[in-house]
């Protein structure tokens, strides 16, 4: 986490500052001597609630006790597994409040492990027609998806508005590309998830810390993967952080942002309209809202009458612009419909969804 990350962050619980907490768990910096805070403590200056730090991401979830409960074990076997250290005094912390003796449920979606954190690699940075021979039968459908996928129609619908941006905020930012693009056209850009293996590997890639990703898996098929090179040259590392953190509960001041991103996530959560009444109160007057999303809704993650539309006569797009309009105070400037997005399984499988995007302004 870098230093400057404590004068922006908020206690998610009474929205405090933080300070860094050093009686229990002595704050550890990356040998480089970057001012990065690789392992500590922040500690609320109102509340006195704590959030640890973990290989450099900071967890700032309103319930952390239940967070780190409920992923102790993929936490400590992650960092064994990258070669990353939680030291024995942070395990002792967590030891002293329990939260290393069991592991309820977790809530986070299943996309979020090992393999997935691949297959998002692939989809986020790499170009996937690049990934198959000539002759594979998908290469058609992908030269055209390369031209009008999910990134590109995102951009496009935000850029002619670059110059009002200081600070964005992309949730579920997943392992970073969203964020890696709008860094180019922001002051400050934050890229949030509830899933630490990809707010650890968003990390890794864009800002080398604690310790680079260059490359990555792709599975061709069966058992036989292939290495490919993450060639960014990305120079914008100075501006962007990563944390987790939830959509429901944002550890930031109120009015901050002046674009919020939300890709992917509304069929993904079990209240969509409190997560975009949550998130509308950190956009600033004038401010914009980016939303897209392929409304594939499943009853185990929102009941039905939780859907924007799908259910009824309204169909989501037309629900979702409804309630920005009427409900959030929101203009709709720009909009999209069947923009494709694509993750290769391997070269044998690709699923594919058809997102609508939105763009909208805070009136």
């Amino acid at each position: 986490m870098r230093n400057w990350l404590l004068e922006e962050l908020k206690c998610p619980i009474c929205y405090s500052q933080f300070s860094v907490a050093t009686d229990t768990v002595p704050v550890k910096y990356q040998a480089d001597e970057s001012n990065e805070i690789e392992e500590s403590l922040l500690q609320c200056t109102g509340c006195q609630t704590e959030y640890p730090i973990i290989c450099g991401v900071a967890i700032v979830v309103k319930d952390f006790a239940t967070y780190i409960s409920q992923n102790f074990t993929k936490i400590t076997s992650l960092a064994t597994q990258q070669g990353l250290n939680i030291s024995q005094e942070m395990l002792d912390y967590f030891s002293s409040k329990n939260l290393d003796i069991a592991e309820a449920t977790s809530t986070i979606p299943q996309w979020t492990n090992s393999q997935a954190m691949q297959i998002y690699l692939a989809a986020h940075y790499d170009n996937l027609r690049s990934t198959l021979s000539r002759n594979h039968p998908f290469i058609t459908f992908l030269e055209s998806y390369q031209t009008r996928d999910f990134y590109s129609v995102a951009i496009n619908m935000i850029s002619s508005h670059a110059h009002q941006l200081r600070r964005s905020l992309d949730i579920g930012c997943s392992v970073g590309g969203l964020t890696y693009r709008l860094a180019n056209m922001s002051g400050i850009v934050f890229g949030i998830d509830l899933a630490f293996e990809a707010i650890l590997t968003a990390r890794r890639v864009l800002l080398g810390s604690p310790t680079p990703l260059n490359q990555y898996r792709l599975h061709r098929q069966g058992v036989n993967f292939d290495r490919r090179n993450l060639d960014l040259n990305f120079s914008e590392e100075s501006k962007v952080e990563f944390l987790v953190a939830s959509a429901y509960n944002l550890p930031f001041s109120s009015n901050c942002f002046d674009l919020v991103s939300v890709a992917n996530v509304v069929d993904c959560v079990p209240d969509p309209r409190t997560m975009i009444d949550s998130i509308s109160q950190f956009i600033t007057q004038s401010g914009f809202f980016f939303h897209t999303d392929p409304y594939d809704w499943e009853l185990k993650t929102a009941p039905c009458q939780e859907w924007f539309g799908g259910h009824s006569n309204l169909n989501p797009e037309d629900s979702i612009r409804e309630y920005l309009e009427n409900s959030c105070n929101m203009k709709i400037l720009n909009e999209e419909d069947a923009v494709t997005w694509v993750l290769r399984i391997h070269e044998r499988q690709f699923h594919i969804w058809f997102n609508h995007c939105i763009l909208a302004q805070v009136a």
